[in-house]
């Protein structure tokens, strides 16, 4: 979805239309703001750790109690929900907060043994990743690293995740040209490959768990790490769910309406994927070829 001027989220490849709230509107808006101004005066060098402060200066704080009747508080600057979980994007960290009545389907209604479950889950998930060891470094940044969990005196959880101090929510970013869609594509089909070669499917990718950094032109997939499922079981998400979730991420912040344009490149996002992450990513450099002439590094401006 991307922001209309009416207040509306529209997906501007199939209209689909839903509304923010006043208070979500107005905090979008702010946050965007703060980010595009910052990226702005760093984009033509390394960032400036004064602005970088500037920035964080003017962050929202949720203040919690631990169980321990210690003080949690969460400085962020953008927070979005999905369901019962609030996600809070931090200087450092993407943080879910599961409130105390969270069950996900689950039959267990021991609250402390949700809690290790849901911790023991999103550790499993992230522990499931298999890279090939010529691209290990290269694509195990493409992932985050779980940092820990915090169990509140309401019966509520935080789990908590590391993030680079770059990366914000690809959501954030509105409407963009199809150049910056198409990194964006070849990031997620990287990471889709990890996926494949470990035998997972992560079920979750969307605008709102995806971080990039636009100087770098790097990805990062968050989102709900304790619910990947194994590719070999015969349950749902189907084993291109995430291939499939790549195309309608991409139709989801282009920034013309569908059907306006026409070419590989947008058959490619009309088109059912393969079921092999790796043969996908070998029609996707095709289309790299045929619409964008090769790859290319193209600056994003703000």
């Amino acid at each position: 979805m991307v922001v209309h001027s009416s207040g509306d989220l529209v997906c501007p490849y199939c209209g689909t239309k839903e509304n923010f709230s006043d208070a979500e509107l107005a905090e979008y808006k702010k946050f965007r703001i703060h980010m595009l101004e910052y990226l702005k005066a760093c984009s033509d060098a390394d960032p400036d750790p004064d602005k970088t402060d500037r920035m964080w200066d003017r962050a929202e704080q949720l203040k919690l109690k631990s169980k321990d009747g210690e003080e949690v508080v969460v400085s962020y600057l953008y927070k979005t929900k999905n369901g019962q979980v609030s996600s809070y994007f931090t200087r450092y960290n993407v943080i879910y907060h599961f409130p105390a009545d969270f069950r996900n389907h689950t039959d267990i209604n021991n609250t402390a043994e949700l809690h290790g479950n849901l911790t023991s889950k999103a550790i499993a998930g992230l522990g499931k990743l298999n890279f090939p060891q010529a691209d290990l470094k290269h694509l195990e940044k493409c992932f985050p690293q779980y940092s820990g969990t915090i169990v509140l005196s309401d019966g509520g959880m935080l789990l908590v995740f590391n993030k680079p101090e770059e990366f914000y929510p690809l959501e954030l970013f509105g409407a963009l040209e199809k150049e910056h869609v198409a990194w964006i594509i070849s990031r997620l089909e990287n990471i889709c490959c990890v996926l494949e070669y470990s035998g997972i499917c992560h079920g979750d990718i969307c605008p709102d768990t995806i971080c990039i950094n636009p100087r770098t032109h790097e990805a990062m997939l968050f989102g709900a790490w304790w619910a990947v499922t194994d590719k070999k079981t015969s349950l749902l998400p189907s084993p291109n769910t995430d291939l499939v979730a790549i195309r309608k991420t991409a139709r989801m912040i282009l920034g013309y309406e569908a059907g306006q344009q026409s070419g590989s490149f947008e058959k490619f996002l009309k088109d059912k994927p393969t079921c092999d992450a790796y043969k996908d990513f070998e029609n996707w450099d095709k289309v790299i070829e045929d619409a964008f002439g090769g790859r290319r590094f193209t600056k994003m401006n703000y």
